[in-house]
């Protein structure tokens, strides 16, 4: 019994981005950095320049204002106390001639520079020297009606007391305002060189915050991608040595991650193969081919609705939406079904979605409804890509049970179709025999030689052998042997079958004598071609793998599997040569797996055939791709009744 994972426990939210993504998203990060801050910099400067040059230009008109009108205000001063102070008209009416087109004049210079004095300082410096001008035309205005009056004693006076001092006022309160203008021309040259400086030192800053931007993210970078590699290099390595009691647990949504939780990953292979399935499907409705009644589940908010678009002919399209209810989504099938503790069971399903995630697949006991626990779960990744998944596992109650899968709403959609579970009888496979990591350690390229069919994870055929630059490495996983010799294409369905020879057969042990191998007299290539045998592994040779096996692994000889068409006649539809091994399995004589046909095996007949035993078919045709019959149990009905073969005790045999 196994306690259920529950997606809501381990994330809420990510983003699926690709290792790709992840690697040049520093370089994107420094290309968006470099961009912006240049355009700061250039707005900033434009703007700064624009103020600048504004700032500059009224500047300098205050200055030049402030000198014209402090020049033409002395002229009118001056020209008045000339003309009080003259001892003729002439002299008096030359001296006040033009003195009113100078007050207007005046007048404008200083309204102008009025303008442009905004600061309070300068404001109130020009008020004060307007104030003291009019001080000053007052003290002259005076002046003149004492000279009109003919007084010239009090005109002295009053221009030697009042006037006097009247004009130096006048005078201080003009200086006052033209070191005012002078200080603002030098405190914008100061401002200029200081909004410099603050460009500079924004350009600097941005600079160093990229730069820590880039680090940051680079180290990211490295524990996202470097780190995880190298710990899922070190399990493919231990895995390729033989140690399959490590684990990977990934919830990541990029190439790795998919890599990791792939069917193709080694870990994740099966390590079991039907012999003999014991019931027929156990869903209700698992092929959506008009409808999905009876599917659904919790919370309310999800929904399971048919769809055309994807898999095959119909399927179930799963959806949760968003966690306004609940963050997970229970989808469960509409009938309960008998599990026994003990047995076991395979479970096959088709898989699709338009983005990347995970679901857990699995069943679930009527009695464990109301708790965390299920009968068996596994995280079963989905992407764009379609998958085809089958596992194995033994069931540790015995209950009525749903088939169930349980995604979380931060990867809300997948297609369902396909749903099987069979109660079957097993036999131990290992993985890592059909899955291999090639690794170079030495400072020159190296070749690997591989016999038989096999792939690279990019699904390319691998011939020969492999060649690997210094310290690189490979991994490729054995694929269904071909009509070719060695591999080639072309396998359309699978089976075999399990089932022993009279002749070296020993009853006490269970298993059959391989004295033809242990003497060198049994061919490594097959022979039935030569005796008139249509072979669609005609020609093939066993590969080392197969033909040095010990133990019950051990070659006892060739046999051929026919497969026979489901009509009157069971006419003849394929057949190929299958090593027979000690414990009575026909395996492939390249792969030592599953036999591989030409032809679909689901719905033919299955013969066995030996050049010098009766053959047997069984009863039964063959319900799914890569069934395993098993000719050895008496309770296996073959073609010809309980005569067709030699039964002694709970095992059977052909008649030699």
């Amino acid at each position: 019994m196994r306690r259920s994972f529950r997606a809501q426990n381990c994330k809420e939210w990510r983003m699926a981005l690709s290792i790709k993504t992840k690697i040049w998203l520093p370089a994107i990060a420094v290309s968006i950095g470099l961009v912006l801050m240049s355009v700061g910099s250039a707005v900033r400067t434009v703007k700064s320049q624009a103020i600048t040059v504004k700032e500059q230009s009224d500047q300098q008109s205050k200055l030049e204002l402030a000198a014209r009108w402090r020049g033409l205000a002395q002229e009118q001063a001056l020209r008045t106390l000339g003309a009080a102070l003259a001892a003729d008209e002439a002299s008096a009416a030359l001296l006040q001639g033009g003195q009113e087109q100078g007050q207007q004049e005046l007048a404008q210079v200083q309204s102008a520079l009025s303008a442009l004095l905004t600061a309070p300082m300068e404001r109130a410096a020009l008020d004060a020297a307007a104030q003291q001008a009019q001080a000053l035309k007052g003290s002259l205005d005076a002046a003149q009606k004492l000279k009109a009056a003919g007084n010239a004693a009090a005109l002295q006076a009053h221009i030697q007391g009042d006037t006097h001092d009247k004009l130096k006022a006048f005078q201080s309160a003009q200086q006052d305002m033209v070191r005012l203008t002078e200080r603002g021309a030098t405190e914008l040259r100061d401002k200029a060189g200081t909004e410099r400086l603050k460009t500079v030192w924004g350009v600097a800053g941005i600079m160093a915050i990229i730069i820590l931007a880039v680090c940051i993210g680079t180290r990211l970078v490295q524990r996202s991608v470097t780190e995880p590699l190298a710990y899922i290099t070190q399990v493919a390595r231990s895995i390729g040595a033989g140690d399959l009691t490590l684990h990977i647990s990934t919830d990541r949504q990029d190439e790795m991650g998919e890599d990791a939780g792939s069917t193709r990953f080694p870990e994740r292979r099966n390590a079991h193969a039907t012999l003999s399935e014991l019931t027929g499907n156990l869903v209700v409705n698992g092929t959506f081919d008009t409808n999905v009644d009876g599917w659904g589940g919790w919370p309310t908010n999800a929904t399971a609705t048919h769809n055309t678009n994807y898999l095959d002919n119909g399927c179930l399209r799963a959806n949760l939406p968003n966690n306004s209810v609940y963050d997970t989504y229970s989808l469960r099938s509409p009938d309960d079904f008998p599990i026994q503790n003990g047995s076991w069971y395979r479970m096959r399903f088709s898989l699709h979605s338009n983005d990347h995630g995970f679901v857990l697949a699995g069943l679930k006991g009527l009695s464990q409804f109301m708790g965390p626990e299920e009968v068996y779960e596994r995280m079963i990744p989905f992407s764009d890509e379609r998958r085809e998944i089958e596992f194995y596992f033994q069931s540790g109650l015995s209950d009525q049970a749903v088939v169930q899968f349980v995604n979380n709403w931060t990867e809300p959609l997948y297609y369902l179709d396909n749903v099987e579970v069979h109660r079957v009888t097993v036999e131990d496979l290992d993985p890592n025999e059909d899955h291999v990591l090639l690794y170079n350690e030495a400072e020159t390229s190296q070749s690997f030689p591989v016999v038989g069919s096999w792939e690279d994870v990019n699904g390319n055929p691998v011939n020969g052998s492999v060649t690997l630059a210094p310290h690189a490495s490979a991994c490729i996983y054995r694929v269904a042997s071909t009509g070719n010799p060695g591999g080639g294409g072309g396998v359309v369905g699978t089976a075999s079958a399990r089932v022993f020879l009279g002749g070296p057969m020993n009853w006490g042990t269970g298993q059959m004598r391989t004295d033809l191998r242990d003497s060198g007299v049994l061919p490594q290539s097959e022979p039935y071609t030569a005796l008139g045998h249509d072979l669609y592994n005609a020609g093939v040779v066993a590969s080392s793998a197969v033909w040095n096996a010990t133990g019950p692994d051990r070659p006892v000889d060739w046999v051929v599997l026919e497969l026979r068409n489901n009509d009157a006649g069971y006419s003849f539809s394929a057949a190929c040569a299958a090593i027979l091994k000690a414990d009575g399995h026909a395996v492939d004589p390249v792969t030592g797996g599953t036999v591989g046909f030409p032809v679909t095996t689901v719905g033919k007949k299955l013969v066995v055939l030996h050049r010098n035993h009766l053959p047997a078919m069984v009863n039964n045709s063959v319900l799914v791709n890569g069934q395993v019959l098993d000719l050895a149990l008496p309770s296996v009905g073959l073609f010809g009744g309980s005569s067709a073969a030699w039964v002694n005790g709970s095992l059977r045999a052909l008649w030699p």
